[in-house]
C-alpha cells in the first residue's frame, strides 16, 4: 500500500508482478486496501498517526520500522510518535543507536528487533582498481579516501574537509573524493570555504552521484564519514560489501558495520560527543565548536589509515566476508520473514 502516491519503488514493484495498491492520502483508500488485502501482519516505515489509527481498526498486528535517527524531530512530532506507539505491536529498529534514541524519545514500551538495511550487490559490484583511477583522475598511487552521500549538513562535510587538511598537512600526497547530490547548496558553499586551497589543487574533489558505487569504492582504500546522525548507512555498508576499511563517527549503524573487534574498521567520537544527544539545533545550525568536537580524532584516523593501507588492503576479504554475512539481501529479507511469522503466530 502506498499510503499517499506512488512512484518509481511501485512501478518496479508492479513491473515485478507485486499488487500494488495507491491510497491517495485518504482513509477510505487505506480501508478499502484493509479489506480487500485481510492481512496477517502490516509493516510500516514512517508512517504517519493518522495512517497507523485506520490500519489499526483492522486488528491485525503492526511492525513499524524506524529507519534513522529522528533528530529533526521537536517536542510536538515527539509527542506524535508516543501516540503512534499505541498502535503498534512491535518496531524494527535498523542499529542500535536508532533503537536507543527512539527509546529515549518514546519511552520504549515495544520490543524493538533489529534489521539492518541490506546492499544492493548490482550497485556495488566490483570495477578494476587501475581502470576506475584513471577514470576518475587520481593518482595511481596515492592514498584515497571516498565519501558517498548527500552534500549536506547533516553528513558534517565540512568538519571531514576540515579534518582531512590536517591529514593532508602530514600526507600532502592523499585525496578525498566527496560523491552525492547538492541537497544543500549553502551548505556546498561553506564545505568549500573550510579549506579552499585543497578543492582548487584537487586534493578533495566532487563528484555528482553515481549509479554504480562500485567503480567509485575501487579506486578508494577507505571509506570515511562523519555524520551526526544516520540510520544505517547503505553507503557505508556498500564500502564494507567491497572489502573496504571503514571510518565513521559513532552514529546509527557504524558499531555494527566496524565490528566490536574493529576488523572492518574504526569508529570515532560523534560530531557532537553523544550520538544521543544529536538534536534539531545541530542539524539546522550546528555550532562551529561542536562540529569540531571530533577532528582530532578523525585526522588522527585517516592518517593512520594512510600509513597502515597495505594492512588493511591485506584484510578485505576479511571486511567483505564480515559484510556479506550482516548486510546481504537475503539476511535482511529473513529477518523480516522471521519477525512477521512470529508476529502473526502471537496474535493468532
Amino acid at each position: 500500500l502506498c499510503t499517499h502516491e506512488g512512484g518509481p519503488v511501485a512501478r518496479r514493484l508492479s513491473d515485478a508482478g507485486v499488487r500494488v495498491a495507491v491510497g491517495g492520502g485518504r482513509a477510505e483508500g487505506w480501508r478499502t486496501w484493509l479489506r480487500e488485502a485481510a492481512p496477517d501482519v502490516v509493516s510500516t516505515h514512517f508512517a504517519g498517526l493518522e495512517v497507523l489509527e485506520v490500519l489499526a481498526e483492522h486488528g491485525a498486528p503492526i511492525v513499524e520500522t524506524v529507519q534513522t535517527t529522528y533528530a529533526w524531530f521537536d517536542d510536538a512530532d515527539w509527542a506524535r510518535e508516543r501516540l503512534k506507539m499505541q498502535t503498534l505491536s512491535a518496531t524494527v529498529a535498523v542499529s542500535d543507536i536508532v533503537a536507543s534514541y527512539h527509546a529515549q524519545h518514546t519511552g520504549g514500551a515495544l520490543t524493538p528487533f533489529r534489521i539492518p538495511n541490506a546492499v544492493d550487490p548490482g550497485r556495488a559490484a566490483a570495477a578494476p582498481r587501475e581502470w576506475a583511477r584513471r577514470r576518475l583522475g587520481l593518482p595511481a598511487h596515492a592514498p584515497v579516501f571516498v565519501h558517498h552521500g548527500r552534500i549536506a549538513r547533516q553528513k558534517n562535510l565540512a568538519g571531514l574537509v576540515r579534518a582531512f587538511a590536517r591529514t593532508h598537512r602530514s600526507c600532502p600526497e592523499a585525496r578525498l573524493v566527496l560523491a552525492g547530490p547538492r541537497s544543500e547548496r549553502a551548505y556546498a558553499k561553506e564545505m568549500r570555504a573550510v579549506a579552499p586551497e585543497l578543492f582548487r589543487s584537487g586534493a578533495v574533489r566532487v563528484l555528482p552521484p553515481v549509479r554504480h558505487v562500485g567503480a567509485l569504492l575501487a579506486a578508494a582504500d577507505a571509506y570515511v564519514s562523519d555524520s551526526f546522525f544516520e540510520g544505517w548507512s547503505v553507503a557505508a555498508s556498500e564500502a564494507a560489501w567491497v572489502g573496504l576499511p571503514l571510518i565513521l563517527s559513532d552514529c546509527g549503524g557504524s558499531r555494527e558495520l566496524v565490528g566490536e573487534d574493529g576488523a572492518r574498521g574504526v569508529v570515532i567520537p560523534n560530531p557532537v560527543g553523544d550520538p544521543l544527544s544529536v538534536a534539531p539545533r545541530v542539524i539546522r545550525m550546528p555550532p562551529t565548536e561542536a562540529s569540531r568536537v571530533n577532528e582530532e580524532a578523525m585526522a588522527d584516523a585517516m592518517t593512520r589509515m594512510t600509513e597502515a593501507r597495505s594492512d588493511w588492503r591485506d584484510r578485505s576479504d576479511v571486511i567483505r566476508r564480515g559484510a556479506r554475512a550482516l548486510v546481504a539481501p537475503d539476511t535482511m529479507a529473513g529477518a523480516y520473514a522471521a519477525v512477521y511469522r512470529q508476529l502473526a503466530e502471537a496474535f493468532g
